[in-house]
Parts: structure tokens; C-alpha cells; sequence
């Protein structure tokens, strides 16, 4: 016999027969119904299911799904859980189950679902995609839930979703003009003297804006003043933390009083000094709330809790930075926007770039708005992006490739693989960079727009990185891309005024070949 025992505020499922492991109660949350095991607790759409080891060695929790219509695209799903001292299982199938059962065309069963996590994990997204490359026979049957562990997990049941595993990206007008204020006017490189610009447009007639990326920690007079004897005349401050880590940034209170902070520096320590000497910021959200998934994508992305207040947290920095025009860039509004998975509803990397873009927008319309490409800010990203209809906005990318030289032997886990900057026998030179900013060129020739580097680097111990960055700046040049290195006096690693023959072994150094590539573009 199956009944319900009604506690405040939670439901507890149960069976009264000995045979309780084998009955479940169907329950609808969101328009599905789930079928749940004995012994499982229901507080609101929040589904807790726990294995002992002893009474039980599984709790899953399951629902039938109609995957037919994605024969074609493959399949995507995905649900918030929350993991408390989940066991390593013996196989890596067992363990976390979110997986999805069905028998192809062919009357074979297929079990596609991730590996799952085990441990302790705060609420985070699981997301998984499938092909189903020998169609479908029949429904199939999502279950969710811990097999041959011990633990305890949560799911929240009205977060799930299934569709079509292809992520459709939002179409604008391929023939739209990006439209600039004159002192914005895109800078004449090159390759951009066919556009209608004024030969003229842009600041310092014409010249790109150059320079550094700042680090988060304090800032002096005499830093700027450095920056300054360089002929830095832009610098990117980022508001950044916990930035190697997954899940943080969950405590919406905590993250507003650590951005009140990061805003203050801004306001009282980053704005006088790039005022005083000439250099613009652009202000870059490096942290948005809701923090990385454990698969390093950004969480507001699939949780419209963070994806709104992302969008309210732009409002109240409009407004207490209106009026600066002056001495800001632009607002850089999301930092390396990686989203691979279908978004929620509107919170996809473009379309709440969007959002936050509209909402500055009414509040201070003089500002530039920075918007990067998905893909973390890669050029490969700018293949498909809209541009956004919206005056004076400016388009993002952040250049680090090829990756294996410039981040070689950052990884400790791995072993270093010494690269060398140009290698011809692996086709690095400077038409392969050429070749890799492509996309962003022809972004750039179709919607006439205003192009900036976020970052670029080469780290500190690749052979050749100062030729890399001198071949990286010389097509930055001919392109007329305003551009900042990663990074000033951050990380030792990417610091040009030490150097360093293998990882980590720095010694201190005025002048460095990367230096000197710095400061002949910076004085272009």
C-alpha cells in the first residue's frame, strides 16, 4: 500500500509493505511526471534521494521522455543537483546517475549519461548530450539519482530540461552598420580604409587605443604614472576572483558586498589616476554572479536567478558611473562568455549581453558597451555572432593562441612541452595568426565595427614569445584593433619585467625582449 506522510513545508514518500524498494510514487512537478522511489523526501520541486549502504545500496528517481524529435540534432538534457558525501562507485557508470535509457532503431538498449561527480558539490548544473545516430524505438526514460554508492544527493525537479542538443544562436541583420559617436569612430588600420568611416575617425586621429590589462589588487599613482611613460593610453580593470575555482559566487549577498569593494577601488583609485594621466579603463565584470560550472562554463547562463541579477548589477554600476564618459572605454560586460549547452530562455551569451546592454543603455547613453564573443572570447566565436543594433558598441576578443605555446607549462600537472615561437614545422608564423583572426576581420569589414583585444600574452619562459608578440600587435595594427596585454604587474608568469628560462624560476629583469615588443607597440 502506498501513501504520503504530509510534513511543514515537505512531502515524504513511503511505502508501508516489505516490499518498499520496489514501489514508487508518481508525482508531477512542471508539467512531468516522476516516478519516486521509497524513502525519498520532496520539499517543493527539490527532490532528495540518500543511500546508506546498509538498507540500500540505489535511489533513483525516473521519468519517460518522447526523444523521437531529435533524431536529427541528438539530444540534450540537463538538471540542478547538489551532492553530500557521495562515495566513489566501483565502475564509473555507477555512482550519480543522470542518464537517459532507450532502444535505437535496431532494438539495441542504449545507457548515454556523463560520469558523475561524487563527494561534496554545492547546486551546479549536469548537462549531458547524446546522438542518436540509430534513431529511436519507443520512448525513453531519464533516471536521475545514486546507483551502488552511498550519499546523498538533491535535485531540483523543475529545472529539468530535454530538447535538441544543436544550441541555436540568435541571427541578426548580416547587412547592419554598426553606428559610433564621432570620438568613437572606428581607428583607420589598413584593412578598414574600404569601410565609409572618416579617414579621420576614431581617437588621436585614427590611432588605436593600447595598453594593459590591470591587475584586481590595489592601484597607486605611480603605477599609472609608469603606465604612462610606456604611452599606455587604455587599461583594462578587472573585478575579479576565485577565478580557477567552480561553483562560487552562489552567495548573492556575499558576491554584492565583494563587488562594493571592487567598485569603491574603481571609483576612488582606478578613475582619478587614468584621468590624471590620459588613459582610458574599460570596466570588466572578470566574475559574474552564480560563478563556473564544474565543466567551466558560466552558471547564469542556465540559472535565470544569477542571469537577472547579472543584468540589475549593470543598472546600479551605470548609474554610479555615469557621467565619466571621459575616462571610461566601456562597460566589458560579461568576461569569456563559454556557453556550449542551450541556454535558458533569453540568458544565452549574446542575448543577456543584450539585456545588460539595454538596461546601462537607459540609464546612461554615452558610455560604450563591450560585448565579447562566445567560445571565451575566441576569434573562432565571432563566425556566427550578431552584431547588436545598438549605438557606440564595441566588439571583444581575447587572442592566446596557438594555446600550447603560449600557455606551455602553466598546467603543474602536466609535464612542460617546450614550443617555440615561429615553428615551421608546425605552421606557426605570423600568417597562421593571420589566418586564426580571420573570423574577427570579416566581422569586423561586414558590420563596420569597432574591434578590441581584451588580452593577448605569451608566457614568460616560451622561446620566441617576444617575436609572438610583436607579430600579434602587427596585425592588431594593420587591422586598427585597440588592444591591452595580460597583464600589468599580475601574475609572474605574464609580468614582462621578469623572465624567466624555465617554470617558474623568475629572476627580475628591467628590460626583457617581451618589453621591448611591448613597448615598440605601444609606441606604434
Amino acid at each position: 500500500m502506498k501513501y504520503c506522510a504530509i510534513r511543514p513545508s515537505s512531502i515524504i514518500l513511503a511505502v508501508a509493505t516489505a516490499a518498499a524498494a520496489a514501489v514508487a510514487a508518481d508525482v508531477e512537478i512542471a508539467g512531468r511526471t516522476w516516478k519516486i522511489p521509497d524513502g525519498a523526501t520532496l520539499d517543493g520541486t527539490v527532490l532528495t534521494l540518500s543511500v546508506d549502504g546498509k538498507t540500500r545500496r540505489s535511489a533513483v528517481a525516473t521519468t519517460e521522455v518522447d526523444i523521437s524529435p531529435f533524431v536529427e540534432s541528438g539530444v540534450e538534457w540537463r538538471v540542478r543537483a547538489a551532492l553530500r558525501n557521495v562515495a566513489k562507485p566501483s565502475k564509473s557508470w555507477m555512482g550519480l546517475k543522470t542518464m537517459l535509457s532507450y532502444r535505437d532503431a535496431g532494438g539495441t538498449m542504449r545507457y548515454p549519461g556523463p560520469i558523475g561527480r561524487t563527494d561534496d558539490f554545492g547546486w551546479y548544473a549536469i548537462r549531458y548530450r547524446a546522438a542518436l545516430t540509430n534513431g529511436v524505438d519507443g520512448v525513453g526514460t531519464i533516471t536521475i539519482g545514486l546507483q551502488e554508492t552511498t550519499g546523498e544527493v538533491d535535485f531540483d525537479l523543475a529545472s529539468f530540461w530535454i530538447g535538441p542538443a544543436k544550441v541555436a544562436w540568435p541571427e541578426g541583420d548580416a547587412d547592419y552598420q554598426c553606428e559610433y559617436s564621432p570620438h568613437l569612430a572606428p581607428p583607420c588600420g589598413k584593412a578598414f580604409q574600404a569601410l565609409p568611416v572618416p579617414p579621420n575617425g576614431g581617437p588621436e586621429g585614427g590611432a588605436p587605443l593600447r595598453g594593459f590589462m590591470l591587475p584586481s589588487r590595489g592601484l597607486h599613482d605611480e603605477d599609472f604614472a609608469k603606465l604612462a611613460s610606456w604611452g599606455v593610453t587604455l587599461v583594462r580593470y578587472q573585478m575579479s576572483r576565485n577565478w580557477d575555482f567552480r561553483d562560487t559566487e552562489r552567495d548573492l549577498a556575499d558576491y554584492d558586498n565583494w563587488l562594493e569593494v571592487k567598485l569603491a577601488h574603481l571609483k576612488e583609485r582606478v578613475i582619478p589616476f587614468a584621468r590624471k594621466y590620459g588613459i582610458k579603463v574599460a570596466v570588466d565584470l572578470h566574475m559574474p554572479p552564480g560563478g563556473k560550472s564544474p565543466d567551466m562554463e558560466l552558471n547564469l547562463f542556465y540559472e535565470p536567478e544569477y542571469a537577472d541579477h547579472f543584468v540589475e548589477l549593470w543598472r546600479r554600476i551605470a548609474r554610479r558611473f555615469k557621467g565619466n564618459g571621459d575616462v571610461i572605454y566601456g562597460y566589458d560586460l560579461l568576461n569569456e562568455p563559454l556557453q556550449t549547452y542551450n541556454a535558458a530562455a533569453g540568458n544565452d551569451y549574446w542575448s543577456l549581453q543584450k539585456r545588460a546592454a539595454e538596461a546601462i543603455r537607459e540609464i546612461d547613453p554615452d558610455v560604450p558597451v563591450i560585448v565579447e564573443s562566445r567560445f571565451a572570447a575566441s576569434p573562432r566565436g565571432f563566425s556566427d555572432m550578431a552584431a547588436l543594433e545598438m549605438k557606440d558598441v564595441i566588439y571583444e576578443l581575447h587572442h592566446y593562441s596557438p594555446f600550447a605555446f603560449t600557455h606551455q607549462g602553466v598546467n603543474t600537472s602536466k609535464p612542460w612541452v617546450p614550443e617555440k615561437w615561429p615553428n615551421e614545422e608546425k605552421g606557426w608564423n605570423k600568417d597562421f595568426l593571420r589566418k586564426t583572426l580571420e573570423p574577427v576581420l570579416e566581422f569586423q569589414r561586414r558590420h563596420g565595427a569597432r574591434i578590441y583585444v581584451g588580452e593577448f600574452s605569451a608566457i614568460a619562459w616560451a622561446e620566441g614569445a617576444d617575436r609572438y608578440l610583436a607579430d600579434s600587435i602587427s596585425l592588431f595594427e594593420e587591422y586598427g584593433w585597440d588592444w591591452t596585454y595580460h597583464a600589468f604587474d599580475e601574475a609572474k608568469a605574464w609580468n614582462v619585467e621578469l623572465e624567466a628560462d624555465k617554470p617558474f624560476e623568475f629572476r627580475p629583469a628591467e628590460d626583457t625582449p617581451r618589453k621591448r615588443a611591448l613597448l615598440n607597440g605601444l609606441r606604434h
